[in-house]
Parts: structure tokens; C-alpha cells; sequence
């Protein structure tokens, strides 16, 4: 007879002072569920704080961060997780239990002064000294990208052994089921999406249509998504400087939109445009491989880890080769070549599951209590 491994009781300790972002409540909906219905886990709790009640097993007092956490530490404590998971690159000891953290924010570990505030440029100083001190001290750290894992061994010296690369997963799309957003009626060519801040390098997007109208071929953009907290003034400028290139009305910014008018977009768009500087393991992405879209990126890592050869890529700031690939994937573009790069991209995506994400995962919490 085959020796039965023994299962896992496993916490999942969201250690945040408020609420969770919309991809990080996303994560939480699909690996939770998966890791309850896993063989290797016998017991699950998942701890937040009290702003996250609804999406929690159990949550700590709004008082407690104050207090170390010891509220916190004490539940987990008394109820003997045999691994502790703490997806938010912050660090808390729970005795001799190994502790397993996540980095999935790379923004502030390599532009932390991109923030347009002083606040938000301080605080991002603050994240890149918790998940500094959360990655030398987790018994595993899980990097969701192999960018990622890539600067926690060579500029943190974690080391490789202590690392696993664990991406995030994407939905399967089934065709024809988005909403059309409350827009103007003509249909968009460019889409792109994203929090708005400076780390989007939205800039580049503008130049290219402004160099696009110069030549003769004026390009329609839609753009999903709200500035981030104080980062209103930068969108304010963005508009300001549409409206000065001459491009202001080939711009439609549809602020957030949801899953289904997502969809529509980019499922209606021509041409996906990824401009960002920086990701960790970016969710547009993925949406963009799993709806089939064609798309032009920044060669910025991890971009091309993920898209492969399904994208055509650019360097960050040449908005005039922006131009010019955006007006090869619009005019220059055969319904053959759409229909197997369409395949080719959605077959590239299906690569990126859920259940791999929970699957792998719970492999990193095995190897943090060293069970077979």
C-alpha cells in the first residue's frame, strides 16, 4: 500500500492595514475555494483585516496593527496552522510555524519614486522594506513571475532554493458575452487599460497617436480605468496634453469599467496596447491573451514572459515605434493572419489556470514544512 501523505492545516494571513485591490480579490476567490477542495489541505482559515469581513474566515480589530498584531497572532496561534501563507510581502512570526510570503507588487521595489505624491512615494518606500524584510525572513517566498524571482535572488540575494515562481491564473472567456460601456458610438481601434499613474507610461500612447494623425491615419483609443489616489493631477495632465498634440478627440476615457464591459472591449478593439513600465504579473495581460487579442507591448519585463511571440514589442518612451506598430497591426493585417494569431494567443493563455496557480502553491507550502 501506498503511504498516505499527511494533509496541511493552512492559514492564510492578508496582512494589510485596509482593503484589498480589485486582482487581489480576484486571486483570493479563486485560489481559496481550490485549496479547501485539496487533498493536501485538511484545514483552511483565511484571516484579514476587518475592512475585508466578507471575503475572510476570520478578522482582526482595526486597533490591532498598532498592537503588533497581537490579536492576530494569538487566533493563529491557538488554532495551529501547520504553515502560515501570507500573500502581501509583509512579514509576522507565529512561532516555530513556517511562513511562506508573496511578492506581487513590483512597482515599488524598482520605481518607488514613479508615485506621483510625496505620500504615496513615501509609502511605497515603506512597501519596499516590508517585503525586503518579509523575503529574508519567510521560510519560502513565492515570486508570481520569473521577473520577479529574478530580482529577489540577484538584487536581494534570496536564495534560488528558497524561491518558487508561481504566476497567477486567468479565466476561460467564452465569446460574444461582454457589454458595450457607456461610450461614444464610434468603435475603438487602440484599447488599453489600467489604474492610471505614471508607471503606465501612458505618454507613449499619446505620442504614437499624435505621430499616427501627422501621417494620415487618425486612430480611435479607449482607455479603461481611474487614476490611482493622487494621481489626479497626472491624469489631469494626460488630457491636457491629448488636447495639446491634437489627439484629445481620438481619446475615450471610459474610467472603471466592469468584467463583462472588459470584455466587450476587447473583444470590439483591433489592437490591445500594454504601455507599462513596470509589472509583477500583469492581469491585462493574461485578459488580453484569453480574449484573443492582437497586442503591441513595451519590451519591459515581465511582459515578455508572458506574451511570448503573440505580441509585437517596443521600448518604453519610443512612442514614434509605438506609432508605427500600431499602424502595422491595423493596416497591415490579413483575416488569416488574425484568425491563427487569435489562436495562437488564446492557446498561449490556456497555459496560465487557477488550478495550476492552487496546485503550485500548495507544492511551495509542502516544501515550507518539508513533506514529501
Amino acid at each position: 500500500m501506498n503511504p498516505v501523505k499527511p494533509s496541511l492545516r493552512v492559514a492564510v494571513v492578508n496582512l494589510t492595514s485596509g482593503g484589498f485591490s480589485g486582482g487581489y480579490v480576484k486571486y483570493l476567490r479563486e485560489l481559496v475555494p481550490r485549496m479547501r477542495r485539496d487533498a493536501r489541505v485538511s484545514e483552511l482559515l483565511v484571516a484579514g483585516p476587518h475592512t475585508t469581513r466578507d471575503l475572510v474566515d476570520w478578522t482582526w480589530p482595526a486597533t490591532d496593527e498598532r498592537r503588533r498584531f497581537a490579536t492576530l497572532r494569538a487566533h493563529v496561534s491557538e488554532w495551529r496552522p501547520d504553515v502560515v501563507l501570507i500573500p502581501t510581502a509583509r512579514h509576522a512570526a507565529f512561532g516555530d510555524v513556517p511562513v511562506v510570503t508573496m511578492v506581487r507588487n513590483m512597482e515599488p521595489l524598482v520605481m518607488p519614486f514613479s508615485a506621483p505624491t510625496l505620500p504615496e512615494r513615501l509609502r511605497n518606500v515603506a512597501r519596499y522594506a516590508a517585503a525586503l524584510q518579509s523575503s529574508r525572513r519567510a521560510t519560502r517566498v513565492i515570486a508570481v513571475s520569473d521577473f520577479v524571482r529574478d530580482f529577489l535572488v540577484e538584487r536581494w540575494a534570496i536564495p534560488t532554493s528558497r524561491v518558487d515562481t508561481v504566476p497567477h491564473g486567468v479565466d476561460v472567456v467564452h465569446p460574444g458575452l461582454g457589454r458595450r460601456p457607456d461610450a461614444p458610438d464610434r468603435m475603438p481601434e487602440v484599447f488599453a487599460a489600467g489604474s492610471i499613474r505614471p508607471a503606465r507610461g501612458i505618454e507613449d500612447l499619446l505620442t504614437a497617436l499624435s505621430v499616427l494623425r501627422h501621417r494620415g491615419m487618425p486612430t480611435t483609443l479607449w482607455f479603461a480605468g481611474s487614476p490611482t489616489p493622487g494621481a489626479e493631477a497626472y491624469f489631469a495632465h494626460l488630457r491636457r496634453t491629448a488636447d495639446e498634440l491634437g489627439v484629445g478627440g481620438d481619446v475615450c476615457w471610459l474610467g472603471a469599467l466592469d468584467a463583462q464591459e472588459m470584455q466587450w472591449c476587447f473583444e470590439a478593439s483591433r489592437l490591445f496596447v500594454m504601455t507599462s513600465r513596470t509589472e509583477a504579473c500583469p492581469n491585462t495581460v493574461l485578459e488580453s491573451m484569453a480574449m484573443g487579442a492582437r497586442a503591441v507591448s513595451t519590451d519591459a519585463r515581465p511582459m515578455p514572459e508572458f506574451f511570448a511571440d503573440t505580441a509585437t514589442y517596443y521600448k518604453a518612451d519610443d512612442g514614434v515605434r509605438l506609432a508605427e506598430a500600431i499602424a502595422e497591426a491595423l493596416h497591415h493585417e490579413t483575416p488569416v493572419f488574425r484568425a491563427r494569431l487569435q489562436a495562437s494567443t488564446r492557446a498561449r493563455a490556456s497555459t496560465f489556470t487557477w488550478s495550476r496557480t492552487a496546485d503550485a502553491t500548495l507544492a511551495s507550502l509542502q516544501r515550507a514544512v518539508r513533506l514529501p
